[in-house]
């Protein structure tokens, strides 16, 4: 019977890997102080070491195996804050490696003691197992490094999360039912081939989540530069907004004085008929005032950019924007996804005849807000995977889902839908 040193000694090369693999990608994410985390780790290393002692007194290795597994969970659900999606892709991943370290270990033991099948809880095995831990672990770890610790980071890739489980769940199953069918992991440990297969298999799940990490990565970098180019677009706009008003006003007191004159010379004849006659013409001629809609500039300058381009197209624009003189989020995000619902709107209610846009924000405490834009559209969305479908060009709308991705990332909702020719657009932003 193995000493208590020898069984501690297994404990902690089976399970410290583990831990921090697990904890590797979430550790921005921890519920607990490192204190507190380091004295959970601790107490899951003294109960995996007495299940480990129960296992080798009733022989249930593999009792113990699962049930190990379900106390990774509970030590996930405890330490870590995130969705379960999240925590069971990073499970399947430590199924996966701890599966490759144990052929790799049991195919070494093979190699150079000409006996795969050692004892638990033995020196032999122990120091086997470290060394097959220690060839995966640098391939695993910068995966999880790498690749799955940004898209945690992120906080608004959880699409991508309900997906990807699926690739090392399906890659467990391969891993499995290789070892399965050959008859169990000793057996399949005396193959080279076996273990090339294996090696080969795990390299190419490493590739592909990194394909995937790549790819989303890629997405959200597209994205970034599509709302830099929406921002630089805007102060464009706003700038050549500002330049026409500038003009406007420099004309309008150019004329003020001789429209002065005429006023004064109907007053000199007496001639009150003509007066009044005329300041109605005049009145007619005057530009429509922009307004101010709400107490913040820079927000302000957007609904009257839009404002001025809906009279333009004949489209009523109403706005009812209660918010604080201090945005919620950053100006330049707000003012993003006010340019991308309301140019949507536009583009829509411009189509139709006596088009109209609703505009409304409510401000709840100090950084709740809720804005919604109701508009005009006699064509409902094109939807495709959970997605709009752009009708200007090929593929899909960046505008939309530049506003998905604001309202994540401040925590908050956006929701849209069409019905009977109304499309309605909701975000809630609660950062």
């Amino acid at each position: 019977m193995p000493g208590i040193v020898k069984l501690t000694v297994y404990t902690v090369v089976n399970i410290l890997p583990l831990l921090i693999l697990a904890l590797l990608p979430f550790r921005d994410n921890l519920r607990l102080s490192p204190k507190w985390t380091a004295a959970l780790t601790l107490a899951l290393l003294l109960i995996s070491d007495c299940l480990s002692y129960i296992a080798m007194l009733y022989d249930a290795a593999a009792a113990a195996s699962c049930f190990s597994i379900l106390l990774y969970l509970v030590f996930y659900l405890i330490a870590v804050r995130a969705s379960l999606t999240k925590l069971l892709t990073v499970l399947l991943i430590l199924m996966n490696f701890a599966t490759l370290a144990t052929e790799t270990a049991a195919f070494l033991r093979f190699l150079f003691l000409a006996a795969g099948d050692v004892p638990l809880y033995t020196w032999t095995h122990t120091v086997f197992y470290a060394v097959g831990l220690l060839l995966a672990f640098p391939f695993f770890s910068q995966m999880l490094n790498n690749q799955i610790r940004p898209q945690v980071t992120a906080g608004n890739a959880e699409a991508f999360w309900r997906h990807l489980w699926v690739l090392p769940a399906t890659f467990c199953m391969v891993n499995y039912y290789a070892v399965f069918h050959a008859g169990g992991a000793v057996p399949f440990a005396h193959s080279w081939w076996n273990i090339a297969f294996m090696w080969l298999v795990n390299l190419g799940f490493l590739f592909t989540v990194h394909l995937a990490a790549s790819l989303l990565e890629g997405g959200r970098e597209n994205l970034r530069l599509h709302r830099a180019n929406s921002q630089l677009e805007l102060r464009v706009s706003q700038y050549e907004a500002l330049k026409q008003n500038i003009e406007q006003t420099r004309r309008a007191r150019h004329d003020l004085k001789k429209h002065l004159q005429a006023i004064q010379g109907y007053i000199d004849s007496g001639d009150m008929e003509k007066l009044e006659s005329y300041v109605k013409e005049y009145g007619v001629s005057l530009p429509m005032a922009a307004g101010t809609f709400s107490r913040n500039p820079a927000v302000d300058s957007v609904l009257r950019y839009y404002a001025e381009k809906a009279q333009e197209e004949d489209v009523d624009f109403d706005v009812s924007f209660q918010m604080e003189a201090q945005a919620v989020i950053p100006e330049p995000e707000l003012c993003v996804l006010l340019g991308n619902l309301l140019e949507n709107a536009l583009d829509a209610a411009s189509e139709i005849e006596e088009g109209f846009i609703r505009v409304n924000a409510r401000q709840v405490g100090e950084s709740m807000l809720y804005i919604t834009v109701d508009n005009s559209s006699r064509r409902g969305p094109l939807i495709e995977n959970g997605r709009f479908r752009s009708r200007k060009r090929d593929g899909y709308g960046i505008g939309i889902d530049s506003v998905r991705a604001i309202a994540d990332r401040f925590h908050g909702d956006a929701r849209f839908f069409w019905q009977d020719n109304i499309f309605y657009a909701s975000i809630m932003l609660n950062p």
